[in-house]
């Protein structure tokens, strides 16, 4: 039996962003939403008995932030569409950038700012444990449409993924208990 050295620091716990792996085992790891399981739940079948986070659980401040979403999605519209314009050659106006552009940003900033709190709630209910997580590269994401790039933010996959990834990336790497380290976007995913 190997001898651990009592000073040697402990073995960091996984943070999974992503599907659950074969190895999956809360003393190793922890599934970072309910949606890790989805399509995995013989892994672990008492995955039901893990304690998550939930990032909006009273409805006046998900109103309220559904109100600041729609103003920022219009706000992000009112930025694009002239740029658009150029790189397009176009002079349309706002309205019909409006019709183009706010269903994928109202998509786009609300998975983004779920995602967000998600991670913030996380992060400050772990208290001072540190973590492993591999974080995915960038993706090549061509959405063909409206639906296809809904459900790539909702469904998981690559692009959720990669959304998480950079969530914890940018404020959390160098600031939080957090140790990222780089790993393909889906790696237990199963086709």
């Amino acid at each position: 039996m190997a001898h651990r050295d009592a000073r040697a620091p402990a073995a960091l716990r996984q943070l999974v962003i992503a599907q659950i792996g074969p190895d999956f085992h809360p003393d190793t790891h922890v599934a970072l939403g309910t949606w890790c399981f989805a399509g995995a739940e013989e892994v672990y079948p008492e995955w039901e008995t893990l304690t998550f986070v939930d990032p909006f659980t009273d409805p006046a401040e998900r109103c309220s932030q559904a109100e600041a979403l729609r103003k920022l999605a219009a706000s992000l519209r009112d930025e694009l569409y002239p740029e658009l314009n150029d790189r397009h050659g176009t002079h349309y106006d706002r309205a019909f950038w409006h019709v183009v552009l706010l269903d994928w940003l109202l998509h786009l900033t609300n998975i983004s700012w779920r995602l967000w709190r998600h991670v913030e709630l996380f992060i400050s209910t772990a208290g001072p444990e540190r973590f492993d997580v591999p974080l995915p590269t960038a993706p090549q994401i061509r959405p063909a449409d409206t639906l296809d790039f809904v459900t790539g933010c909702y469904a998981g996959g690559d692009l959720r993924t990669w959304l998480i990834g950079e969530t914890i990336r940018r404020p959390y790497s160098a600031t939080v208990s957090i140790t990222p380290s780089v790993s393909p976007a889906t790696s237990h995913a199963r086709k």
